[in-house]
């Protein structure tokens, strides 16, 4: 086959954490105290701030992943829901949830999206919902995939309609897994 192109390959790229156990209320947002790593200019996060800032239009991938537990004066079962938000909006298929009976349980939270941005600044944001709860050892890792070539050699990738607008996922084709028919989608 033909040589492919030579030099650097665009990474964009963010880590980010928190050290401190903190409270979320209700339908707020989780800080990341620091930020660990961080490459290129598309996905950005300032240290203390819940806000992942999305700075170029493109395909993105975010996983979320920590521990919560019920406050002291928790009124028990209560559930727990986090989720994903855009720019102040739930992003559907990408959330987790736990109802919490006992005042001493914790629960190890993770969820992940792919999602497509089409007007910049966006805001992604993890948001806890369903009372105040304690929240430690979260991590947060994000991706551009839109520039990356792995995701550029695969037809139509990002895939989008006549008028520009992007699609959510596209239909590749059947395979199996473990011998089970399933249909193959980014």
């Amino acid at each position: 086959g033909a040589t492919g192109a030579t030099g650097s390959v665009p990474v964009e790229a963010l880590s980010a954490y928190s050290i401190p156990t903190q409270t979320v209320t209700d339908n707020a947002a989780v800080i990341f105290d620091r930020t660990a790593a961080q490459q290129g200019t598309a996905i950005t996060h300032a240290d203390n701030s819940a806000d992942i800032t999305i700075g170029e239009e493109g395909t993105y991938f975010v996983s979320f992943n920590g521990t919560a537990a019920p406050q002291n004066a928790a009124s028990l079962p209560e559930t727990n829901l986090v989720q994903f938000t855009l720019n102040g909006t739930a992003q559907n298929g990408a959330s987790t949830q736990h109802i919490f009976t006992t005042a001493d349980e914790t629960s190890a939270q993770s969820a992940s999206l792919v999602f497509n941005v089409t007007s910049v600044p966006a805001t992604l944001q993890v948001v806890s919902s369903g009372g105040s709860f304690l929240y430690s050892g979260l991590g947060l890792l994000g991706s551009g995939m839109s520039a990356t070539p792995a995701y550029q050699g695969i037809s139509g990738f990002p895939a989008k309609t006549d008028d520009g607008a992007f699609v959510d996922y596209r239909f590749l084709g059947k395979g199996e897994l473990l011998g089970v028919p399933m249909p193959i989608v980014i």
